[in-house]
């Protein structure tokens, strides 16, 4: 027979069908802003507020804050900036073996 055809085998099929599918990762973030009106009061009461909480979020469970102090605001049209200052309790000693070695004098 002088016209064969030649059928490829399932296993090339699928690899060809295979090279046709891409598969993709996407996130996606959302950020909503929220628009409120504060006093010049509430605005650094509110901003006080934040700093404690980021500050907060940085600390383990033994450290902890002691006191805080606003030394300055500013306020401007649209914000209000506040400077605070913080007593933090925090370990920041560091352990280490100690090793005893003679020396030629002993």
């Amino acid at each position: 027979m002088s016209g064969s055809v030649c059928h490829p085998s399932p296993h090339f099929l699928i690899s060809s069908f295979i090279e046709f599918i891409s598969f993709s990762i996407s996130k996606e973030k959302e950020t909503i802003k929220k628009e409120f009106l504060y006093s010049p009061e509430e605005a650094i009461k509110e901003a006080k507020k934040l700093s404690d909480l980021k500050i907060k979020s940085r600390l383990n469970n033994e450290e902890h804050i002691i006191s805080s102090k606003i030394l300055s605001s500013k306020e401007n049209e649209n914000y209000v900036n506040v400077e605070v200052f913080y007593k933090i309790i925090e370990n920041i000693t560091d352990t280490g073996k100690i090793i005893e070695e003679k020396t030629k004098e002993e």
